[in-house]
């Protein structure tokens, strides 16, 4: 009898509640890719990044709306989940908001808190979908599949917007720049793998998957994409053996890797009785995928970025008040 009673405390989403966190999770992928206002003029300014449009206002108005009422619908659970958040998480959320204080651009910092908070909202409902995680997992999975396919064709027909000759013919599709196309492509390559593990799955079907997507994050050219494809991918495989789901699996792993550079940075020694230079380890892994040793001058962007970072070591600048585009206060860098 009190299970019974404590499974009737526990407030489910209805079938109604269910299909809309489902649309919330479609919708805030195709507004996070698609380019501002779902159009495709790439002449625009900072102007429209830190000052938004009207088309985009009232989409993510919509979701973070919705969210709310689903949020007060079921106010006790979330009230149960925020309890049990990580606290420094709330502690970045907190922050974010109170930067506006000291931001240069306050307004859009406050504008950036709300649109954070209203993706946390967002993470709310679908926790209170039953089995969140493969909810998340396939409707995430099939909008990005969706996307690169409208972007392989926007590629096919429409090339004046599909592909970025100013980038060596570099595709970016329906998005607004090549590495975008290759961080939905690598991310769609890494949730195949893991919808592979969580449920069966047809071969035929996982291959096309993860070809049709790697053929997209090759057309991207994105070989920072290419380069985490690779990365996530071992790592994601390494860690859900069960040998090394296991207490201290990290360490382990982490006390291997430090090994293995050891015992290369000994050798090296060994042979040229000096440690390497920044140029000597990154040229060869950077040749790989088609760059030079400053990976294509983003390193001089990191110094300047440090430069900046100094002004506002303790308190930051202010959430989203940096990296706005032409005309805003990254345009030294």
């Amino acid at each position: 009898m009190q299970n019974s009673k404590a499974a009737l405390a526990i407030p489910t989403l209805s079938p109604l509640e269910t299909r809309i966190v489902k649309l919330m999770v479609v919708l805030f992928v195709v507004f996070s890719l698609l380019p501002y206002g779902i159009s495709w003029d790439y002449r625009g300014t900072s102007d429209l990044t830190m000052e938004g449009s009207l088309t985009t206002k009232l989409q993510w108005g919509g979701l973070f709306l919705f969210s709310a009422i689903i949020l007060f619908r079921h106010l006790q659970t979330v009230l149960d989940d925020l309890r049990a958040m990580n606290p420094f998480l709330i502690l970045i959320l907190l922050w974010c908001l109170i930067s506006s204080i000291w931001s240069p651009l306050p307004a859009v910092t406050f504008k950036r808190a709300v649109q954070l908070y209203g993706l946390v909202m967002l993470a709310l409902c679908v926790n209170l979908a039953q089995n969140p995680l493969r909810l998340l997992l396939n409707y995430l999975l099939y909008t990005l599949n969706a996307i690169l396919v409208l972007s392989f064709f926007m590629a096919i027909a429409i090339p004046s917007i599909g592909i970025d000759y100013e980038l060596g013919g570099a595709w970016r599709g329906a998005l607004s720049q090549k590495n975008e196309l290759g961080q939905a492509a690598a991310m769609a390559i890494l949730l195949w793998q893991v919808k592979a593990c969580d449920e069966k799955l047809g071969l035929k079907m996982l291959f096309a998957g993860i070809a049709f997507s790697a053929l997209m994050l090759v057309m991207s050219r994105s070989s920072t994409s290419m380069s985490i494809t690779l990365i996530t991918s071992i790592i994601f495989h390494l860690l859900r053996k069960r040998r090394l789901n296991s207490p201290y699996s990290m360490t382990r792993i982490f006390l291997a890797i430090n090994c293995v550079v050891l015992v290369m940075l000994f050798v090296f020694f060994m042979y040229e009785s000096r440690m390497p230079t920044w140029s000597e380890i990154s040229s060869p892994v950077a040749h790989i995928f088609g760059k030079n040793s400053d990976l294509t001058g983003r390193t001089d962007i990191w110094e300047l970025v440090w430069m900046e970072v100094q002004k506002h070591w303790l308190f930051g600048l202010g959430y989203g008040a940096f990296w706005l585009g032409p005309d805003s206060l990254s345009q030294f860098v």
